[in-house]
């Protein structure tokens, strides 16, 4: 039992013992001893009342603080498994086509995959645009199968107004830096203030956790925008600059 609990145990007994003597000497008429059991009972009740309504507040912060902690560690696990979708079909494409670049057809590609429901991008470079659906193994890319079209098909799939406006967008790689800088800033600060910590110069992305090549350096342009001191393409990734 911890010592909240003791002190309010304490304060329960105290309250029932000083009922009890106010009732007695309530009953035998003595009036002196009556008044002050009285006021000692106002007293521990109030102490009561204090001691419950504060074990009530902190319980209730204690409960917020663990449900707060549990969306953030969902949140990183989430971030992570998205992280580790993007870094394998990154790799897919750069050895097996290495002209087209790519965005996601849908929001939450890990709740959709969780959900056994079909994880799908749309390639694009100088020959224009198509769907592919993604196999996974697990949460890893493996291959990339396109629709087979029919006779009557046309060469470009039908896609909505809005999957082609960003597209568009997308062509110029400023969507895909904004929303992968926008994702991620949150363990960038945490990882340049650790890296700071040590003492280091620079923090080095490597390609696997960059959206594809192309895009890089309007990453660097959106990390400066956001508050980065620099930020640099290099071969082996982007160099954020510390100091």
């Amino acid at each position: 039992m911890s010592n909240k609990d003791q002190k309010i145990q304490r304060t329960a007994k105290s309250l029932t013992f000083f009922g009890v003597a106010a009732i007695l000497s309530l009953a035998f008429r003595l009036w002196p001893v009556f008044i002050l059991a009285v006021i000692l009972l106002a007293v521990s009740g109030i102490r009561y009342a204090y001691l419950v309504k504060k074990e009530t507040a902190e319980q209730s912060e204690e409960t917020v603080c663990v449900q707060q902690e549990t969306e953030k560690t969902e949140a990183k696990r989430k971030e992570s498994l998205q992280d580790l979708m993007t870094g394998s079909i990154n790799r897919l494409m750069a050895d097996c086509y290495p002209d087209e670049d790519w965005i996601w057809e849908y929001p939450d590609s890990v709740g959709r995959l969780k959900n056994g429901k079909d994880v799908r991008i749309i390639l694009f470079g100088t020959g224009g645009f198509r769907e592919a659906k993604v196999v996974f193994s697990g949460y890893r890319a493996t291959a990339l199968e396109f629709p087979e079209k029919t006779v009557d098909e046309p060469a470009e799939y039908n896609l909505s107004p809005q999957v082609r406006s960003a597209v568009a967008v997308a062509a110029d790689y400023g969507l895909i830096a904004f929303e992968w800088t926008d994702a991620h800033i949150m363990e960038l600060n945490g990882r340049c203030n650790d890296a700071i910590g040590r003492g280091e110069k620079e923090l080095v992305l490597e390609p696997a956790e960059l959206p594809v090549r192309e895009s890089w350096k309007a990453v660097c342009e959106e990390l400066v925008r956001i508050g980065v001191k620099s930020a640099e393409c290099r071969e082996d990734g982007i160099a954020i600059g510390l100091l």
